[in-house]
């Protein structure tokens, strides 16, 4: 499976995560946003930058994740109540 990521430049030689509070993790949570095409990537990325533009600096990752690797679904009924209306979800 591919998934996209828009980084900075500097960053874009390997997997990066600040570990910053962010849309989905809270302060020290180590997590790598990506998205599974380019167009996705970019509307992460400019709700993130409140629509700042990009420019050379930034990039286009193409990740490869193994077929091998496990993967979850989280379905709407499983979510806790209110999750919508947390900055973050914490983990």
């Amino acid at each position: 499976m591919l998934i996209y990521r828009i980084t900075q430049r500097k960053y874009s030689d390997k997997l990066f995560a600040a570990g910053f509070a962010g849309r989905w993790n809270g302060e020290g949570k180590k997590v790598i946003y990506s998205a599974e095409s380019i167009a996705l990537a970019f509307l992460e990325n400019m709700i993130r930058r409140h629509g700042a533009g990009f420019n050379d600096q930034f990039v286009i990752m193409i990740i490869e994740v193994p077929d091998f690797l496990k993967v979850s679904t989280v379905y709407l009924d499983q979510l806790e109540p209110g999750w919508r209306g947390r900055s973050y979800i914490q983990c």
